[in-house]
């Protein structure tokens, strides 16, 4: 802010007229002669002016500039009463210290002159420099230590007094001017003898309350200054480079310049340019590169050239995107390099520990008692059926139960496989073996493939099953996007950045093995310290012996148990999902880390993929079934006793006790209905559902059934024709599925594809896959088909009782099958055609050719016959059945 007159006035005991002549800005101020460094001693800073009157200055600000056109020549002017006016850059005042005061007066041998000291406060790198903020605090004490740090001026000499100080705190110094006698004496060699005995008996300015800032901490560099300084307050920050810039003069030689700067501190490189009249000089120290800034500044060497200095960065920003542009086939992989490492060593072992939470069961819910309490107390009153605990309940699955848990106590070596198609009591029988002492992470197979649409969403589906966080799948198509630029600039063809996806999930896999790793690591830890805390027990030889059988006989769940659900799922064939996943616990189970559990719904695939990741060792497998019309009557009769809706049954140690006794005591409508069901633990369960609801055995199995032919109606055939278009399999070959199967319990694998789907085996796996048949396999090979569930065999009967529908579907059969003969007829009307063109020229085996030809064209319009008049009677019908 400009200091108005009147302020002036009051500050510095003047009038107002006074002080407005002191705010007309002037920077005159020449450079009289040479001394004997190079240097420019005249009425500069540095240089002795005699003045006998009142020292008039004219002030400026740091933020003010001169008017355009001002003169801008650096000559000192002298009044007619002997008064000396001094640049303004050079008299500013700064807070309480003023370089030169207002009121100064010099006697007639008086000089006066100006020194700089490097080292006061710390350098400001950049704007942000947090330095700046606490230097603001000790400053005004620094600058009185700088003035009480000087020697004496007996010690100095030449009448040496101080006139004032200001600091120059960006550039981490400060300036001081002062007076002293040359006695006609050469002024130059005066400054020169005044700075030598200032540089050996200057004392520290450090103050021990900065030390956090106080690397400034030396005592500071003394300087006499040469040039005329230019104190701008603009957004340059001090480097070690200086750029020089020779204005009125040719520039000089390396060694002249290097004569010039040397004083202020080492010099490590000097380049000096005469076509473009400029400089490059590069300090070892920034200390340097600021006192030659502050110092010779302005300065006028012998030769006419006044120097104009400049800090010089060392470091720009369009040169090193210039070399990283100008070099990609090293920045690229090096940059690949990089946040390959920092993903490693900064995200990994955060991934390990979440992979490990989940793996204890910390963020599962279930194994907390608060919750497993609220849970029994609340969601679980409005059940009024509970599942029986018993290990009748089960039928073999108790018996399973425990030969899986007896699996998992053993140390790790080959796989543990579970099948039996959907509803047959797989996670019932997991949830059995995977109790609380079990360290087990499930991973939903199913989920991850259904997510393979996309790499990403791959990558974001393994990592969610695994609990691998964090994860960033959204790098995968930023690195496609860079390979594709890199493709483009340097002619790669080899991926840079982006990973294939096999790798990506190799990547997350390694990190849960680590887990794993680490996990079994602190298990034994634990282990061997409660062992040692046993020993150093004193037990008596009866409790030793115990402890020891104990210890021996030692049936905890050492190896933790990676359940993989839904391996080789029917209908999604993603096949690199599954090698990746059958690999890694191939490798799980080699090593010995962790138990592998695989549960399928298609062992025959699941069978071939596992063979592949572990040749030559047989699994440990459990197969589950359709449990046999009497487990599934005691299944019912125990729900039924838990509801109180039947009598007790005998126990097992009853004379003439057996399943099929205790079957038979139900009667004999329940047992059929039952019956009905089959022994599918899916219906099975459904079932009970509807007894807690109150319903009776016959009404429940009687609403299942009704639902289930509804489904297969809608599945198998579609709502409509439109709907029919779009299944896999035509409606015809759907219909000679359910009207065969509604007669016997199997088909024929091969007879069926090759007749009634004429080889389509597209088709087949569709129905599959819709569940509504299963394909028994035989030797590794289909063998047979079945219906998908047993209670769909009962839904194809009654699709078939129902004379209307039954009607239709025939008819449409009837329509497509004379369709498809008409096609053949006319593809072999077609060949008679062209064999009879050829007349007398045939050969006896177009004869025959057309003989044969003739044949089928009389069986294939049999068939038509036959067809036709079966779509008449179907229309017939269709026309006389009401509703």
């Amino acid at each position: 802010m400009l200091a108005t007159p009147s302020r002036l006035a009051r500050r510095n005991g003047f009038s107002a007229e006074v002080a407005a002549m002191h705010q007309r800005p002037t920077l005159n101020l020449p450079l009289a002669r040479i001394g004997p460094r190079g240097y420019s001693t005249g009425a500069a800073l540095g240089l002795s002016i005699i003045s006998a009157g009142p020292l008039r200055s004219v002030l400026s600000t740091r933020n003010a500039t001169p008017a355009r056109g001002l003169a801008t020549s650096s000559s000192p002017s002298v009044g007619a009463d002997g008064t000396v006016t001094l640049p303004s850059a050079l008299i500013e005042q700064t807070s309480s210290y003023p370089l030169v005061p207002l009121d100064l007066k010099l006697e007639a041998e008086e000089r006066l002159g100006f020194l700089y000291f490097d080292t006061m406060f710390p350098i400001e790198l950049n704007v942000a420099d947090p330095r700046r903020y606490l230097v603001s605090v000790q400053g005004e004490a620094l600058l009185q230590r700088l003035q009480n740090s000087l020697p004496a001026s007996e010690e100095v000499g030449y009448a040496f007094s101080i006139v004032g100080v200001e600091s120059r705190a960006k550039d981490g110094g400060a300036f001081l001017s002062f007076k002293y006698k040359a006695s006609g004496e050469d002024e130059a060699k005066v400054l020169n003898i005044i700075e030598t005995r200032l540089k050996q008996g200057v004392k520290s300015v450090y103050a021990p309350s900065m030390l956090l800032v106080a690397s400034w901490a030396r005592p500071p560099s003394v300087h006499v200054v040469r040039g005329q300084p230019w104190r701008e307050d603009l957004a340059r920050f001090p480097a070690r480079q200086i750029r020089i810039e020779f204005e009125g003069g040719p520039a000089p030689d390396e060694q002249t310049l290097w004569e010039t700067l040397r004083p202020y501190g080492r010099l490590l490189s000097l380049k000096v340019d005469k076509k473009e009249g400029s400089a490059i000089a590069g300090f070892s120290t920034m200390r340097g590169a600021t006192s030659a800034r502050n110092c010779a500044h302005g300065a006028t060497l012998s030769s006419g050239a006044k120097l104009i200095i400049n800090y010089q960065p060392a470091f720009r920003a369009h040169k090193a995107w210039e070399w990283i542009s100008s070099h990609p086939r090293i920045v690229l992989p090096f940059l690949a390099l990089t946040l390959g490492t920092i993903t490693y060593s900064v995200f990994n072992p955060v991934r390990e520990f979440f992979v490990e939470r989940e793996l204890d069961g910390s963020f599962r819910l279930e194994d907390y008692r608060l919750y497993t309490w609220l849970k029994t107390n609340t969601l679980e009153l409005f059940s009024r059926c509970e599942g029986a605990e018993d290990g009748n309940a089960w039928w073999e699955r108790g018996k399973s139960v425990e030969e899986i848990r007896g699996w998992l106590r053993e140390t790790p070596s080959t796989f543990i496989t579970i099948a039996g198609p959907r509803g047959s009591g797989k996670h019932q029988l997991l949830d059995g073996v995977l109790t609380k002492e079990v360290s087990h992470l499930r991973i939903n197979c199913e989920a991850i493939a259904r997510a393979a649409k996309t790499d990403s969403a791959l990558i974001g589906a393994l990592a969610n099953e695994l609990g691998y966080w964090p994860v960033f799948s959204w790098i995968s198509s930023v690195n496609n996007l860079i390979d594709i630029g890199a493709q483009g600039l340097i002619g790669s063809k080899e991926p840079i950045f982006a990973t294939p996806v096999d790798a990506q999930l190799r990547q997350v896999l390694e990190t849960a093995t680590a887990a794993l790793v680490h996990t079994n690591s602190n298990k034994q830890k634990a282990k061997a310290k409660e062992e040692k805390r046993r020993l150093a027990k004193k037990l008596s030889p009866d409790e030793q012996s115990k402890a020891q059988q104990t210890a021996s006989s030692d049936g905890e769940f050492d190896a933790p148990v990676i359940v993989l659900d839904g391996f080789c799922h029917k209908g999604l064939k993603n096949e690199m999902v599954w090698d990746v996943l059958a690999a890694w616990s191939a490798e799980l189970t080699q090593s010995h880390i962790a138990h592998v559990i695989f549960v399928s719904d298609n062992p025959v695939a699941q069978g071939k993929t596992l063979g592949r990741a572990l040749p030559n060792v047989p699994f440990q497998s459990v197969v589950l079934a359709d449990a046999d019309q009497e487990r599934a009557q005691e299944y019912v009769r125990k729900k039924l006793e838990a509801l109180q809706l039947a009598a007790p049954s005998p126990a097992p140690d009853t004379p003439g006790y057996s399943p099929a006794v205790r079957g038979a005591e139900l009667d004999q409508a329940t047992v059929r209905s039952i019956d009905v069901l089959g022994g599918r633990m899916q219906d099975l369960e459904a079932l009970t559902e509807k007894l807690g609801l109150g319903q009776n055995v016959p009404d429940a199995v009687e609403d299942i059934v009704t639902r289930t032919v509804v489904e297969l109606r809608k599945n198998a055939f579609g709502d409509d024709l439109e709907d029919a278009k779009s299944l896999p399999w035509k409606r015809g070959q759907a219909w000679t599925i359910v009207e065969q199967l509604s007669k016997g319990d199997e088909l024929a694998y091969y007879g069926l594809l090759h007749d009634a789907f004429k080889g389509d085996e597209a088709a087949v796996k569709a129905l599959e896959q819709a569940e509504i048949i299963s394909v028994k396999h035989a030797d590794g090979r289909p063998s047979s088909i079945r219906a998908g569930r047993p209670v769909l065999r009962e839904a194809m009967r009654r699709l078939v009782s129902d004379e209307v529908f039954a009607n239709t579907q025939r008819l449409l059969s009837a329509n497509e099958g004379i369709e498809s003969t008409e096609k053949l007829v006319r593809d072999v009307e077609k060949e008679l055609s062209e064999l009879s063109a050829l007349g007398s020229a045939g050969s006896g085996a177009t004869r025959r050719r057309m003989e044969y030809l003739l044949t089928k064209l009389n069986m294939h319009q049999t068939k038509i016959d036959t067809l036709d008049s079966l779509a008449e009677s179907l229309k017939k019908q269709l026309n006389q059945t009401k509703g």
